[in-house]
């Protein structure tokens, strides 16, 4: 299993980069972030399928469950901050892997999604911490102040990405840089939540999205919940499983009801790419003033 990630991660590493000539050669709509257009779809759609589990279950059944044990359950805005923390990895405009590569002909654009967006900033473990605070305080200033969700949901995934887009110890995180991210890391992937120490940052991931979003309820629903993970890590390890299954049976437990991605296309068609370059803009800056 491993080592079919390894081979597939290459390839996508392979394409890409031929995709990238080829783009340059032909001034295709590909290299234009308005329109990201064949190349960069087909690139995305590879890493999802070559790339396990935090994508989707972090990003989506992740904060869908957690929303709903911080008091959203069955709300509209549950399904709301779900579907637009989900929209960065889903809508290529917004994706790091395509974007990383077309973005090198708009490179204001690339790093407002790259760094700002997805959180491959390549600081080490001090800027790993004031960034996973200070994106934490922004969740909880936006989604108490009552900003539009798309907002919160988007800060949800840069949040999110502060916790797995980093390698090193847990105790001393150096997050992925701009130019490849991840994309070399082929013996441990940081977004496949089942591997070791990658749980950790998960559950530490949980914690703080918990208390941003629970408006200072106990935090014992996100410790449950933290510690029956524990208890079904071996045997979701040994099937070599995903989280989907067990986050939707936690949720039924919570007394919550699971959603599903293919629900977010009309959300998505919402985002006007416009504002949300401007708030990418306005987040960098945030960021960068809280940078060590």
């Amino acid at each position: 299993m491993e080592l079919r990630r390894c081979c597939m991660s290459a390839w996508v590493v392979f394409l890409s980069v031929g995709l990238v000539g080829c783009s340059a050669l032909t001034q295709s709509t590909f290299s234009q972030p308005g329109a990201p257009g064949y190349a960069a779809s087909a690139i995305e759609a590879l890493h999802e399928r070559t790339s396990p589990s935090f994508k989707k279950d972090g990003h989506f059944h992740t904060v869908h469950f957690v929303a709903g044990i911080a008091g959203m359950s069955g709300t509209p805005r549950q399904n709301a901050l779900t579907c637009y923390s989900q929209a960065p990895d889903k809508m290529s405009r917004y994706n790091a892997v395509p974007v990383s590569f077309w973005g090198f002909f708009t490179p204001e654009y690339r790093k407002l999604v790259v760094n700002t967006l997805h959180s491959l900033h390549g600081g080490d473990a001090k800027a790993v911490q004031n960034r996973r605070e200070k994106l934490k305080g922004l969740v909880r200033e936006h989604f108490q102040r009552g900003e539009p969700d798309w907002k919160t949901g988007f800060l949800i995934h840069a949040l999110g990405d502060s916790y797995a887009h980093v390698h090193g110890s847990l105790d001393a995180p150096i997050a992925y840089g701009e130019l490849v991210g991840h994309g070399f890391a082929l013996l441990h992937d940081p977004d496949d939540i089942l591997l070791p120490e990658n749980d950790r940052k998960y559950t530490a991931y949980v914690m703080a999205l918990y208390e941003a979003l629970a408006d200072g309820k106990s935090n014992q629903p996100a410790r449950d919940f933290i510690d029956a993970l524990k208890q079904k890590l071996p045997e979701l390890r040994q099937k070599s499983k995903d989280l989907s299954e067990f986050l939707t049976d936690q949720e039924r437990l919570a007394g919550g009801n699971p959603m599903f991605v293919e629900t977010c296309g009309a959300v998505f068609a919402d985002l006007d790419p416009a504002e949300v370059e401007a708030f990418l803009k306005t987040t960098a800056v945030s960021l960068a003033a809280a940078a060590p």
